[in-house]
């Protein structure tokens, strides 16, 4: 096996308003724009399918520093489908997100299939994690959801902690966090939010329920929004 760093990302509910004439050059453009910006980052695209791209790091070849390797590049693939966006509103195209989940771990990665098809690429839990997270950013209202263990070997990045969620095929929690940013990319008024999310974490994991919510209230936005909902 080999400890790799693995992203899935998805366009949000894209195709629903979307038409058929406009599927072929929309997604080849969207591909190929995340295609570069995932092989300069190092990253391994393992497959596309459908709006998603399954990619890996630290595989075939050695990536120091994979995790935070995945999350920069999934950072500047938020930033591209960003500039995206707007030449596709001019095109009066529909407008579209990205949602993303990255875990780190240890998978079975090789040519794998049958004999009579193989293909490069890789599986296991690890693999798995990743692609329930990224349905775990419609819980939180966030667009790029990592686990700790992919959070805590990364450095100059804002991450945003979210507690712990249960996936689909695992029974133990796992803690995850909220890619914000760069941290030179990150407004001071963000970088303040972040500091008071993470008191208002604090107070909650210490069952100061009504002082958590007082501050994510008054500090962090609306206790309605997904985020606040979900803790």
């Amino acid at each position: 096996s080999t400890q790799s760093t693995w992203g899935i990302f998805c366009f949000d509910q894209f195709f629903e308003a979307l038409d058929l004439d406009m599927l072929s050059p929309l997604l080849g453009e969207f591909l190929e724009a995340m295609s570069l910006i995932l092989e300069m980052k190092r990253g391994t695209i393992d497959k596309y399918i459908g709006d998603c791209i399954m990619a890996f790091w630290n595989a075939p070849d050695e990536v120091k520093h994979h995790e935070q390797a995945a999350l920069e590049a999934l950072w500047e693939c938020q930033q591209e489908v960003a500039r995206l966006r707007t030449v596709w509103i001019a095109r009066k195209w529909p407008s579209a997100v990205i949602e993303a989940g990255v875990h780190t771990g240890a998978a079975l990665v090789g040519n794998l299939g049958s004999n009579l098809r193989l293909n490069y690429t890789a599986v296991g839990d690890t693999v798995n994690v990743a692609a329930r997270l990224v349905k775990a950013n419609r819980h939180f209202g966030t667009r790029v959801v990592c686990t700790q263990q992919t959070a805590a070997a990364t450095r100059g990045l804002v991450l945003k902690s979210l507690g712990k969620v249960v996936v689909n095929g695992r029974e133990a929690p796992l803690e995850v966090a909220e890619l914000v940013g760069p941290t030179e990319s990150v407004s001071d008024s963000e970088h303040r939010t972040v500091g008071l999310y993470h008191e208002a974490h604090r107070l909650f994991r210490q069952h100061c329920y009504v002082e958590a919510l007082a501050m994510i209230s008054n500090h962090c936005g609306s206790t309605h929004s997904p985020a606040s909902q979900a803790h």
